[in-house]
């Protein structure tokens, strides 16, 4: 599909794909939805979107940070079973 032929919204969903941002990617339908429908308006649906990345991004590095910290292996030594 040509970009001539493309939606605003498709060209909008591959922008947030190019820019590698998945939870904003699984969250646009619906706020672009909510836009459209005046529930919400473009500044707040923006927000919206870049919270939902944050909050993703937030999350995989908690995740990240509690597998490198090897706080279960200093646990089991500390209790006595290393």
């Amino acid at each position: 599909m040509s970009v001539v032929t493309m939606t605003r919204r498709e060209r909008m969903r591959a922008k947030l794909a190019d820019l590698k941002f998945p939870s904003a990617l699984e969250v646009v339908d619906d706020i672009l939805a909510r836009a459209d429908g005046s529930a919400l308006s473009v500044a707040h649906a923006l927000e919206q979107l870049l919270d939902a990345q944050i909050e993703l991004r937030m999350q995989r590095r908690l995740e990240s940070a509690q597998r490198t910290s090897r706080l279960c292996i200093i646990k089991v030594f500390m209790m006595g079973g290393g």
